[in-house]
């Protein structure tokens, strides 16, 4: 087989394994940190006055539904991080604590709510957050999230449709901070806004390039 040839069947036998762990949503939200009583590990770096930002990735596929108006999308963890303007950036817990799925889960009128909030448990329970690989008094430090607003605020349980930015429009409850333990919050930040963006797929031209080696190879 010439070269040309060999690099399109490569590039046709590896394409739908890279297509299938793609993900193609990326959250960010963001925060201004008003108090900070953390005076261990990463987290005591970090003054108040600081923007905070939760980013994470996610696939709009890989989802559970609840028994309620709910649906966890599974957070992808090797994407996930808590930045702050500062400079610190912290991470998930790897391994995850056995037996937790974090996941970031839509409300639609639930009841008469719409909303947003991160989990590790049931997408039908309580906004308990994402395990950090900070720790705490009470264990691993909690980065939590959770809003609420207006009932007409979504038309679905589907993220790509959930896609743009939410800030105090229709808000009725935020939570967003960094806990230690299920009581404590150690770390308090003003929500401000999320975005639900898109990630663009993989580059039409570089299907091109390939369509354009198998023709070739087809030619000859």
């Amino acid at each position: 087989m010439n070269t040309k040839a060999l690099i399109g069947a490569l590039a046709l036998t590896t394409l739908p394994a890279v297509a299938g762990t793609v993900n193609d949503v990326l959250v960010e939200i963001h925060g201004d940190v008003y108090f900070n009583g953390i005076n261990r590990g990463d987290f005591q770096n970090v003054n108040a006055g600081e923007t905070m930002t939760y980013s994470f990735e996610l696939s709009s596929s890989d989802f559970v539904d609840g028994t309620f108006p709910v649906r966890g999308y599974t957070i992808d963890l090797s994407t996930f991080q808590v930045g702050f303007s500062g400079g610190t950036v912290v991470q998930a817990q790897n391994p995850y604590p056995a037996g937790f799925t974090p996941s970031f889960v839509l409300r639609n009128n639930d009841p008469q709510a719409d909303g947003f909030f991160i989990t590790d448990g049931s997408v039908d329970g309580f906004p308990n957050g994402v395990v950090t690989d900070q720790a705490g008094v009470f264990g691993n430090f909690l980065a939590t999230f959770n809003v609420s607003y207006v009932g007409d605020t979504l038309d679905s349980l589907d993220i790509l449709d959930a896609a743009g930015t939410y800030d105090f429009t229709g808000l009725t409850v935020f939570g967003l901070g960094i806990d230690d333990g299920p009581f404590e919050n150690a770390l308090g930040a003003d929500f401000t806004h999320m975005t639900i963006s898109i990630i663009p797929a993989p580059s039409s031209l570089a299907l091109v390039g390939i369509g354009g080696l198998v023709a070739t190879r087809r030619r000859r």
